[in-house]
């Protein structure tokens, strides 16, 4: 079980999915040029005479940053981007708050005194950056108190069945207590699941012992491993969590006996980029909740068919937990310009994942 597997799974109201499900989500193939195409459009309402396509070619480098499904079904990157402004960070906490209600129309940063400057001020970055890219963001930026979630669990995505508030919950305690988090990531919970496996201490530094393993990717994670401490800033913290979370998927790969498995590069944002891509696959999926409930046949079919299980296990160990995760998965590594197989493609298509 990977370190990120005790995110906890929200609900999505039904009434608001069946009013998002009217955008449509078309997909076609380009044999000559072996990419895939999708056709994201919304037809005019009263409101809005504008009908506009945006046609994007997956494998094509120049879109590899950009949001290809827009929770109202359509987008025009180019324009956002343009909209784009230089992002500064504050220099005090209320600063910080003050931004984001007034630049990125934050509604609510709930309990903000349980976050620091450096925290507020990566988030809104990363706010920032999404906006300009996609135009949607969560409208409420929650704190959460220790306990609340597992210090193994660094964020949330929910959309509030109450209010329809589109959530981002943030858990400062995963990184108030990152040494848990490490530790945790050295516990075996099969044979060859810990990073204690090909990782070893050596005169008090990370070492990697399994030099298969060894990787430009794997380099880094170890580099990291070694120079984070309490006071390291919240976008080191981050990055080494993701480094944490590809290296786990490197683990179960080897107990499942797969060999093309490679540990993937990581970032800072990643964790965030993920839970994006469960807020646009959420206003673009009308099985969301279905597909995140843990006895139905669509989630039954996911996760015990063996064969299928091989596919999302090349994207990492915690795609293969559950189509949702599938999705933010792969969504996220499209976002940072990573190419997958045809199979994972056609299973990411299967359930209506947002292409970039």
């Amino acid at each position: 079980m990977e370190v990120r597997n005790n995110l906890q799974s929200y609900s999505v109201n039904n009434a608001i999915q069946k009013k998002l499900s009217k955008n449509s989500l078309k997909f076609s193939t380009n044999n000559s040029l072996n990419k895939d195409i999708v056709d994201i459009s919304k037809k005019d309402d009263k409101k809005n005479t504008l009908n506009k396509s945006v046609i994007i070619t997956s494998g094509l480098a120049i879109f590899s940053t950009a949001l290809c499904a827009a929770t109202k079904g359509k987008l025009n990157i180019f324009k956002n981007a343009a909209k784009s402004t230089e992002f500064i960070n504050a220099k005090s906490v209320k600063d910080a708050v003050n931004y984001g209600k007034k630049s990125l129309k934050i509604q609510r940063y709930e309990n903000s005194d349980l976050a620091n400057l450096d925290m507020i001020n990566t988030l809104n970055e990363m706010l920032h950056k999404e906006k300009s890219l996609t135009g949607e963001i969560p409208q409420v930026i929650r704190f959460l108190k220790r306990g609340e979630l597992p210090v193994t669990a660094p964020m949330g995505y929910h959309l509030d069945p109450k209010t329809n508030k589109k959530i981002l919950a943030v858990n400062t305690d995963t990184f108030n207590r990152f040494n848990e988090v490490i530790k945790d990531a050295f516990v075996e919970r099969g044979k060859g699941t810990g990073l204690s496996n090909f990782i070893a201490l050596k005169d008090g530094k990370y070492v990697l012992s399994d030099l298969s393993l060894k990787s430009n990717a794997m380099d880094k994670f170890i580099e990291k491993l070694n120079t984070v401490n309490p006071n390291s800033s919240f976008k080191d913290k981050m990055e080494l969590y993701q480094g944490i979370a590809n290296a786990k998927s490197i683990a179960n790969a080897k107990k499942l006996g797969l060999k093309d498995c490679k540990m993937q590069d990581f970032s800072y944002d990643d964790i965030f980029i993920h839970e994006m891509g469960h807020m646009h696959h959420q206003s673009i999926y009308p099985k969301y909740e279905e597909a995140g409930a843990q006895m139905t046949q669509l989630r039954k079919d996911f996760t015990y068919d063996t064969e299928k299980r091989q596919i999302p296990y090349r994207v990492s160990s915690y795609a293969a937990s559950s189509p949702l995760e599938f999705v933010a998965e792969v969504y996220t590594g499209l976002r940072k310009g990573q190419h997958f197989d045809n199979e994972v493609m056609s299973l990411y298509r299967k359930y209506n994942g947002p292409l970039v």
